[in-house]
């Protein structure tokens, strides 16, 4: 998906939800910028997506199947918002509170029912999203990538199917993540 895409994306949800978009100012520069401070290279995708709309949407919803060991589980990410002319300010936020993640591969989306931290994998060739149990990964005082493995767990191999899920309300199957998570 490209921006404009990830922009109509934003705007039905937003119509939907009641909220408001614009249209993001965020630079490649501010982006190059985060990257920089936080020692990391987001994939090509993730930086449209964030750079797509300024918009006040914090809270996503999501249907899936085969998570949690069962089906039609409804699924809540809060995401940062990205207000106008200060869009990357609450993922700085979210990053600056995750950087134990970031450091082992992990670029945090959002923060998914309330325990859970849903990260992009951006050490795996592709576009692979997983959920950490957060409070765990902190008790057990977690920093490598192998500690960080033993807990992850693979829900979306594709980007595409995380805008499915949790923008467009189509239920998703995690179970077409089985493979990475034996």
């Amino acid at each position: 998906m490209n921006k404009k895409q990830f922009y109509e994306k934003y705007r039905i949800l937003a119509e939907n939800q009641g909220s408001t978009i614009s249209e993001s100012t965020v630079t490649p520069e501010q982006i190059n910028t985060l990257e920089q401070k936080y020692h990391l290279k987001m994939p090509q995708e993730y930086k449209d997506f964030i750079s797509a709309a300024a918009h006040n949407i914090t809270t996503l919803n999501g249907l899936m199947d085969d998570l949690y060991c069962e089906d039609d589980v409804e699924v809540e990410l809060e995401i940062p918002a990205q207000p106008l002319n200060n869009e990357l300010s609450e993922i700085d936020e979210l990053f600056s509170g995750s950087e134990r993640y970031i450091h082992a591969g992990y670029l945090p989306l959002g923060e998914m029912d309330g325990a859970y931290l849903l990260c992009l994998d951006t050490e795996m060739d592709g576009i692979f999203i997983k959920y950490f149990d957060h409070e765990w990964c902190l008790d057990h005082d977690f920093t490598t990538r192998e500690e960080f493995e033993s807990d992850g767990i693979m829900v979306f191999d594709r980007f595409e199917d995380f805008i499915s899920c949790f923008f467009e309300g189509k239920k998703y199957d995690a179970s077409r993540c089985d493979k990475y998570n034996e």
